[in-house]
């Protein structure tokens, strides 16, 4: 029997479901609207502009600024916060720490 903490991809032990998340996930759109998926907010390399739908999802979302903060202090990949990596770099460039402590 095979154990449901590890990945079935490649046999390599999945700790994702071990990693808290922030409470704030559970409030936020993307979470539970069914018209989006995780994917439609990940573009592959060298992929299309952001969907929408997806921005659409984030404007409309109550802990978006939660989320942009979150996506800045772990460096995350993909739309965040309404934000794409592009301009969250562009955020990082000018230094605006005094933001991101306030969450």
């Amino acid at each position: 029997m095979a154990s449901k903490y590890i990945s079935k991809r490649d046999n390599t032990w999945d700790f994702r479901q071990f990693i808290e998340k922030p409470k704030f996930f559970e409030q936020a759109f993307c979470r539970t609207n069914p018209d989006v998926q995780v994917s439609d907010f990940y573009r592959s390399k060298g992929g299309g502009p952001v969907s929408a739908k997806v921005k659409l999802c984030c404007r409309v979302c109550l802990v978006q600024k939660e989320c942009l903060v979150y996506a800045l202090k772990n460096n995350e990949e993909g739309y965040w916060g309404g934000t794409t990596e592009k301009e969250r770099r562009r955020i990082k460039s000018k230094n605006i720490d005094l933001i991101i402590d306030t969450y």
